[in-house]
């Protein structure tokens, strides 16, 4: 016997976790729970697991920081930072944002997949706008503007050229002793 169960959205886990946390008597700000909501990958156990980790080791009082430090996630801001880069052929600014997130132990797959995600919602809203109410559950009403305004100059081709190289990259990095090398030579044009 199999059962098939549809992945859950972003709203649907953080209401999940929002109750748990208030069961819990923690405070959970709205980043964080969207945060792990967005990192769950449609799973509320695993979101249900990430946000107890998080209060096993900070206590009470969950935000986005605590999130981003205890899971080793990549918040998409990181992540559009990074794009910007890339987006203005910025090769010395791409760099160096590496090697800043190298310096703080960021975890390179980690980051590899949030670009990879970051990458799919710029296709998808730049493909078809109205596409924009599947992934627009996952971001504020900010970070949707962000995104709708950095895929205004860049084509669908551009993007996915991007996309296959930052793919790449996270597949090459499983296998090697210096994963952040080809983060490095998917900046390269």
């Amino acid at each position: 016997q199999r059962f098939d169960f549809r992945k859950l959205s972003v709203p649907e886990i953080m209401a999940r976790l929002e109750a748990i946390a208030s069961l819990e008597n923690v405070r959970a700000d709205e980043d964080a729970l969207r945060l792990i909501a967005a990192n769950s990958d449609g799973c509320l156990r695993d979101a249900e697991s990430a946000l107890e980790q998080v209060i096993a080791l900070s206590g009470n009082d969950v935000g986005a920081k605590e999130v981003k430090e205890i899971l080793g996630t990549i918040d998409i801001e990181t992540a559009r930072e990074f794009v910007n880069f890339l987006i203005k052929n910025d090769l010395v600014g791409a760099f160096r944002f590496l090697h800043q997130l190298n310096d703080g132990g960021s975890d390179p797959q980690e980051f590899a997949k949030a670009l990879i995600g970051y990458f799919r919602k710029m296709t998808v809203l730049k493909v078809d706008s109205s596409l924009g109410k599947f992934i627009g559950a996952e971001l504020t009403g900010e970070q949707m503007l962000n995104l709708q305004e950095q895929i205004r100059d860049v084509s669908v081709n551009d993007l996915s050229a991007m996309l296959k190289k930052i793919v790449a990259a996270e597949q090459e990095m499983k296998k090697s002793s210096f994963p952040f090398l080809f983060l490095e030579l998917s900046a390269i044009d």
